[in-house]
């Protein structure tokens, strides 16, 4: 497990020595109508279809991508076995720091910026606290169960 610093870090490297990467955000929306897993896979679809260079293969962690017509393997762990997943699995993670960051910056008692938007007992008593907000997945059990208490 890398520390956020040593993320950092790696997440300068992983872009100043990729021949292209492409970082893409998948809408609360999105996620609450079609599912979490369904989105992880369009998510590396549009992903894979940023790219500024076709790839002549696709390795993702976990998942298969159905239809992709670039020859791809899903590879369980492979953040921990293939470096192109450990180098995009770097982007996405900071990527999403970052915003989680910045969205702790708009909505203050929350503690996004600390737990970055994991269920952590933290969040959820804030949550509890301060209510459900906009950016969170309301199909996501601990929030439905939230909502459905408050209601």
């Amino acid at each position: 497990e890398l520390t956020p610093a040593k993320r950092e870090k790696l997440f300068d490297v992983v872009i100043e020595q990729s021949l292209t990467y492409s970082i893409i955000e998948v809408s609360v929306d999105e996620i609450d109508s079609l599912g979490i897993h369904k989105c992880n896979i369009e998510g590396m679809r549009r992903a894979i279809n940023a790219l500024s260079i076709e790839p002549d293969y696709v390795l993702t962690d976990g998942y298969a991508i159905p239809g992709l017509v670039t020859p791809n393997l899903a590879v369980w762990k492979g953040d921990q076995v293939a470096i192109s997943i450990s180098a995009a699995s770097i982007l996405a993670k900071v990527y999403r720091d970052r915003i989680m960051i910045e969205l702790d910056k708009n909505y203050p008692g929350y503690g996004l910026a600390g737990h970055k938007g994991y269920i952590t007992k933290s969040h959820t008593d804030a949550i509890k606290e301060h209510g459900v907000l906009p950016i969170h997945r309301k199909s996501f059990s601990n929030i439905a169960e939230i909502i459905n208490s408050a209601s």
